[in-house]
């Protein structure tokens, strides 16, 4: 009886982890879209379509957390970044189209990241203050298909003393990624 009690709590265990872990969507270019038990920042459940800037902790995402009665909320574009100072606003350019963001600091916290010292080639753990900012447009369909339509996107980032950073999104398989995460999560 014991084995047999064993068994079903180990099954039921296995199950309960599988439908936490995190489930790949799409990997395609410079894209990847996945379900996420736990956002890196918002730590909730989320569908998320994104691109790394390469060498930064620095991405380009389309957001959709999911709702508690099932399913998952209207997509939002962010940026969500540990490499840049806080900012009041953002411009995105895409192709000529200039879209301002409003930038809310939806959070800030400490987290700790892997960093190589100056001379060591050994990474260490370092304490950084990781920022999210949540770009609002007018017409969040209308941004998202520039997202998926065009190459690239730069994006500006200002404080009260004028631009204080930029940076630059490849779109580069956006089309697709991002077409099968609002597929499998809208």
């Amino acid at each position: 009886m014991k084995l047999l009690i064993t068994i079903l709590l180990m099954t039921f265990s296995a199950q309960t982890q599988a439908q936490t872990a995190d489930q790949k969507i799409l990997d395609y270019k410079d894209w990847g879209a996945n379900k996420v038990a736990a956002h890196k920042v918002s730590g909730e459940s989320a569908c998320v379509a994104r691109t790394v800037i390469k060498n930064k902790d620095t991405s380009l995402e389309i957001y959709m957390e999911a709702n508690v009665q099932g399913g998952y909320v209207e997509p939002v574009v962010q940026i969500v970044s540990t490499d840049l100072p806080p900012a009041l606003g953002a411009v995105a350019n895409i192709s000529g189209h200039k879209l301002p963001m409003t930038i809310v600091l939806k959070e800030t916290k400490e987290v700790e990241k892997e960093v190589l010292e100056a001379g060591s080639s050994i990474p260490v753990l370092k304490k950084v203050e990781q920022q999210i900012f949540i770009g609002k447009f007018k017409d969040k369909r209308e941004m998202i298909k520039l997202i998926r339509d065009k190459s690239n996107v730069k994006t500006s980032f200002y404080d009260a003393t004028g631009v204080i950073g930029s940076e630059t999104f490849s779109l580069r398989g956006s089309n697709r990624t991002v077409g099968a995460a609002l597929k499998a999560c809208l």
